[in-house]
């Protein structure tokens, strides 16, 4: 036990001493590219139809690591998003239709882990990436029955490319989400959600420090 335990250390150790880490903060904007068909309601009042109508640059600010080992390396960040989504609401109560326009404020922790390699100039890499809500506020509750349903964490997939000048890096990344978009709405017990998944284009800076 005591040869196979020493032999793990110096392993470890081995592997360390080969390692490249980097630590720093990065921050950026973001874009979501959606286009999702209207939810329909019908209660016991009338209809309820919800229709997006558009998503607002998103922001997030984070540290991330970098540990490259033998060419390859892996890049674990912990991301602050905060997002907006407006909705155009429709209530048909009997001959009666209004109109209005509501709103949802997201503050996530985004979690990816990047894997990827350099070729000439450029990063590439890929990886999966975890979002946990922390909070949100929503106009949405002024519609009767209207309930959040949010899990755990929703999961996607990044696919990125970047570049490094001097202590800066930048990068643009695409995300792939797994989860429908929409899909903590519930109305009278009723879950619902959009008919697409939200699929989301980053830009960020980062300082190594």
């Amino acid at each position: 036990m005591n040869k196979i335990t020493s032999f793990l250390v110096l392993l470890f150790l081995s592997s360390t001493a080969f390692a490249q880490i980097e630590l720093g903060m990065s921050m950026g904007i973001n874009s979501t590219d959606l286009a999702t068909n209207p939810i329909s309601h019908q209660g016991s009042e009338g209809i309820i139809n919800l229709n997006l109508q558009n998503v607002e640059y998103g922001y997030q600010f984070g540290l991330y690591s970098r540990i490259k080992v033998f060419g390859i390396y892996v890049k674990p960040s912990a991301l602050l998003n905060s997002s907006q989504v407006n909705y155009n609401i429709e209530e048909i109560i009997g001959d009666e239709i209004i109109s209005s326009v509501k709103s949802e404020s997201f503050t996530k922790l985004d979690i990816p882990v990047e894997i990827g390699f350099k070729l000439a100039f450029l990063r590439l890499s890929a990886g999966p990436v975890a979002h946990i809500v922390l909070n949100s506020t929503s106009e949405l509750f002024q519609i009767k029955g209207y309930s959040q349903r949010f899990t755990d964490a929703t999961y996607g997939l990044w696919l990125g490319a970047g570049v490094d000048i001097w202590k800066f890096r930048l990068d643009i990344n695409y995300e792939t989400n797994l989860s429908r978009f929409g899909d903590h709405i519930t109305i009278d017990g009723q879950e619902l959600s959009f008919s697409n998944n939200a699929n989301r284009l980053l830009l960020t800076l980062g300082y190594a420090f």
